[in-house]
């Protein structure tokens, strides 16, 4: 069915107050005034192909969302405002949410312009029911990050580079200065695909698992369009059974085991060997030798629990709750080393040797940059182009220039080529 211009009025109406913009607010952006915007709503005025990919890119959706005919999928965003007032209520901060999401668009414009494949279908979705207690959750989420080990091929490395074998799957990541409490973030889009923030205040290795926390989000919790993850909110199902992913896919159990091995621990007391006789089927004809190791020599102490935690990239804390699920320590030997948190961060200073990059974050900005920059290369887009993005991201037109420089682009286009 053909749309009319006052079908794709309403739809850009729907859009606008999906995004919790005003008539006004689009106005300046755009700069037009304020009666263009309403003629546009009701109809009466043109909009242009150029009208249409601005304001698709405002309200944080795709051109060809506009001129659907269907009704338009939630706004993430949007959802995400209804589901964190912390962040609704910081008027600076959901505007640069909103950015986010903006240049996500710009992102996959830009990948489809360069011929780039489309990824955000390389990302698996698990169809796995909501779990209905504590003990479903856990087992759901390490059963998961069990698989999703096993389909990346990743065996039982450590990953510390987390964020890039997401973006590898088509997920966008960034960090950004989350209120107290609020961990991460993640929002979904049909189109445009997962996008991960993480709280860029929290210590690496807390970021590090916030990013596996909301990798389960966007592996099993796609359908609700948007999720905040607070530390309050570590009794809710959905949040136990991330935390449980989360853990279980930085710290895998064969590789947990396979570590504390190199520092002789994680053995049982007494050990068994059998040799059967292969003459014979019974038993008696066997050999078999033991081994009784020292007593409490397999007992993991602090300074087990700081080397496992910094070979994983975790904390201290998360590194002996795992210990605490895999049996490797008992209650009461958990309960004796929580309370030495504080030793165990002087250790960690000690046995570590250099401290991790805590200056180091993922940027969306940097994604928008490299692209940008390859785009440029290939003339599919202006220098002014180049730089309006780099503006939307955040970044300096000062620091274009430079980038250009030292890229050796500043005066040597490549022709375009494109995929056909």
């Amino acid at each position: 069915m053909t749309q009319t211009p006052q079908d794709l009025g309403r739809r850009l109406q729907e859009a606008r107050e999906a995004a919790g913009l005003t008539q006004a607010a689009v106005s300046e952006h755009l700069g037009v005034p304020r009666s263009a915007v309403a003629e546009f709503e009701a109809g009466r005025r043109k909009v242009t192909g150029l009208d249409l990919d601005r304001l698709a890119r405002l309200y944080g959706r795709s051109a060809a969302e506009l001129l659907e005919p269907t009704p338009m999928a939630p706004d993430p965003v949007s959802t995400l405002l209804r589901a964190s007032q912390e962040i609704a209520r910081d008027h600076a901060l959901e505007q640069r949410v909103r950015g986010y999401w903006r240049l996500c668009d710009e992102v996959d414009r830009l990948e489809r312009e360069l011929g780039m494949p489309r990824r955000p279908s390389a990302l698996f979705a698990y169809a796995i029911a909501a779990p209905n207690t504590k003990w479903e959750a856990i087992k759901q989420g390490q059963d998961v990050a069990a698989l999703e080990r096993n389909r990346l091929d990743l065996g039982t490395s450590p990953v510390w580079e987390l964020p890039e074998i997401l973006q590898a799957q088509g997920v966008r990541v960034t960090e950004e200065a989350l209120p107290d409490g609020v961990s991460g973030a993640f929002l979904y889009g049909k189109d445009l695909g997962p996008l991960i923030l993480v709280n860029e205040n929290e210590h690496r290795v807390r970021r590090l698992f916030s990013y596996a926390h909301e990798y389960a989000h966007a592996l099993l919790d796609r359908a609700r369009n948007a999720t905040v993850s607070r530390r309050s909110d570590k009794d809710d199902l959905m949040e136990v059974r991330a935390n449980a992913f989360a853990a279980h896919f930085l710290m895998p159990e064969a590789g947990v085991f396979a570590f504390l091995a190199t520092l002789g621990k994680g053995e049982t007391g007494r050990q068994l060997q059998v040799v059967p006789d292969s003459a014979s089927t019974g038993s008696a004809d066997a050999v078999f030798a033991s081994k009784r190791l020292t007593p409490s020599s397999q007992a993991v102490q602090i300074h087990d629990i700081v080397l496992l935690a910094h070979v994983f990239g975790v904390s201290y804390s998360a590194a002996l709750f795992h210990l605490l699920n895999l049996k490797v320590v008992t209650r009461d030997q958990f309960e004796r080393l929580q309370v030495q948190e504080d030793h165990a961060r002087r250790l960690a200073r000690a046995l570590r040797g250099d401290a991790l990059d805590e200056d180091f974050h993922w940027k969306l900005s940097s994604q928008v940059l490299s692209l940008g920059l390859e785009a440029y290369r290939r003339e599919v887009i202006s220098r002014r182009k180049l730089v309006e993005l780099a503006k939307e991201a955040g970044i300096a037109g000062s620091t274009v220039d430079e980038v250009l420089t030292d890229a050796g682009l500043d005066d040597d286009p490549v022709p375009a080529q494109l995929a056909e």
